[in-house]
């Protein structure tokens, strides 16, 4: 099992998504057949200016648990 550096495993509840990282700057429901899910995203600024850091998060919504963690860095668009 994987988890993230604040204690966020795979297969925990979604409810203790937020309990780790508060309310997401995000939260998108999506259906694919049968497969229900939801999308938790979170933005984190690295204090430069050169990365800033989102952590996406997918819970199914039938078993009620932790399904993907990703972490990824992304250059913010110039003004």
């Amino acid at each position: 099992m994987g988890g993230t550096g604040h204690g966020l495993l795979f297969g925990d509840r979604c409810d203790r998504v937020q309990q780790v990282y508060g309310s997401p700057h995000s939260d998108e429901h999506s259906a694919r057949g049968a497969q229900e899910s939801n999308l938790f995203v979170y933005h984190f600024d690295r204090g430069t200016k050169e990365a800033q850091l989102t952590l996406e998060i997918t819970c199914d919504s039938a078993s009620k648990q932790v399904r993907t963690i990703e972490l990824a860095a992304s250059r913010p668009a110039n003004p």
